[in-house]
């Protein structure tokens, strides 16, 4: 059988994904929220399809949950 195409897998992965968020969404100290995201963008470009979607997964629940603690690190100094 093959895993790409297996959907069952895919969600067990992504609740696997999510698991793990729970745990870190926790434990991640706020200075190490920057670093960590940067680290999930590099994922965003993994060959593996589950591997890019599980950096998706956990990179969308971060900015969620603790995105506003990155409000100093962004620039106020842009005019949009």
């Amino acid at each position: 059988m093959d895993i790409e195409h297996d959907f069952s897998d895919e969600q067990q992965c992504m609740l696997h994904v999510d698991n793990i968020f729970q745990v870190l969404s926790k434990s991640l100290p706020s200075d190490q929220i920057q670093p960590f995201l940067e680290q999930l963008y590099e994922g965003l470009q993994d060959p593996q399809d589950n591997s890019s979607s599980g950096a998706c997964v956990v990179l969308n629940s971060v900015v969620k949950a603790r995105g506003g603690e990155l409000t100093p690190e962004v620039s106020t100094d842009r005019a949009w």
